[in-house]
């Protein structure tokens, strides 16, 4: 079926341009993942209808400097020391 063959004008919204997470709130993140509490409230965070609700960069970056692993915080991935080699 073509566009002109649909009878709509060839408009071809209809339920495909429904988009719920513009109607409501997306679960909190820890209701379907074990995360650690304030990186699952970063990603909820990050999935606020409200553009100005959600969080900068700065405190993006300080949620995920505090949760990763010390040692991971202080070294590049091997990947990036190959690189910086060549």
């Amino acid at each position: 079926m073509t566009v002109d063959e649909t009878g709509d004008g060839g408009d071809m919204g209809g339920q495909d341009d429904w988009y719920p997470q513009l109607e409501e709130p997306a679960p909190p993140v820890r209701s379907r993942r074990r995360l650690p509490r304030d990186l699952a409230a970063a990603i909820d965070g990050c999935l606020r209808p409200d553009p100005a609700a959600r969080p900068t960069i700065p405190e993006l970056a300080d949620v995920l400097d505090a949760t990763l692993p010390w040692q991971r915080r202080r070294t590049a991935p091997p990947s990036a020391d190959r690189r910086a080699e060549s």
